[in-house]
């Protein structure tokens, strides 16, 4: 398998990408170290190789630089901004809980006995993070909780082509790369609903669903009008056993506890 070619290094104690380098930097003149070892970086843009840094002496491991680095720009990345933007839980097309805005205060990297990054975790076990790289031999492991914490899978497959700028954007305010791996709040919610438990749109306690199923279906048929509606918005009978959606209740004057 080919070694991947390493866009990242250190500057000025930061870690930038080749990306963020004019065409003056380049070479020696890029004045950047290895992450990982310290050593000394020049930058190679020319016009027909992939742009990247790389050691003037003796080169350390390339893919544990390479993992590392972006860990590492991910955790600058973290601290800089101070907030991280994560996606809703989905349930087989049902939302679980929606997305949000958590504040950061502490962010530490884990690594595994050689050495290699393999999860980032947030405000003291808050909230876990595995990044998933283009190397093929880093997918199968970061698709795993993450010391059994809430962990959230962050598609990093193409950082490659991004400046520090478009990686924190990418990291800490987007969602669209990001997918929940395990969740404990989901974990918490699916067993109300494994009880029987159901709440209505105003959080009061409703009625109990027939089944579990219920909860894995994205839709339901009103008995009444006979429109398709979202299953968080309908209302089940548990006399006759049918789906009410709200405006018909309302419109119709229908008590739903003799429904």
């Amino acid at each position: 398998m080919q070694e991947p070619k390493n866009p990242f290094a250190l500057k000025n104690n930061r870690i930038i990408t080749i990306n963020d380098l004019n065409e003056s930097e380049r070479g020696l003149k890029c004045g950047c170290i290895c992450p990982v070892c310290k050593g000394e970086f020049e930058a190679k843009m020319g016009d027909v190789r992939e742009h990247h840094f790389a050691h003037t002496g003796t080169p350390c491991d390339r893919t544990l630089q390479y993992v590392n680095s972006v860990y590492m720009l991910v955790k600058q990345c973290l601290k800089d901004e101070k907030s991280f933007t994560y996606p809703g839980f989905l349930e087989k097309g049902n939302s679980v809980f929606d997305g949000g805005i958590l504040k950061v205060s502490d962010v530490e990297i884990r690594y595994k006995p050689n050495g290699m990054a393999c999860g980032i975790v947030i405000n003291k076990k808050a909230l876990a993070l595995r990044l998933n790289l283009k190397m093929e031999y880093c997918v199968g492991e970061v698709k795993t909780p993450l010391e059994g914490l809430s962990t959230i899978l962050i598609d990093l497959q193409a950082v490659d082509g991004l400046n520090t700028s478009e990686i924190t954007a990418l990291v800490c305010h987007d969602t669209k790369s990001k997918s929940w791996i395990y969740s404990t709040r989901a974990e918490k919610e699916r067993a109300k609903f494994t009880n029987g438990d159901c709440l209505d749109i105003h959080g009061a306690a409703l009625q109990k669903k027939h089944k579990q199923s219920d909860f894995t279906i994205q839709t339901a048929t009103c008995c009444v009008c006979r429109k398709t509606i979202d299953k968080q918005d309908a209302m089940w009978g548990n006399n006759t056993r049918r789906y009410y959606c709200h405006k018909c209740i309302e419109e119709k004057g229908l008590n739903w506890r003799e429904l």
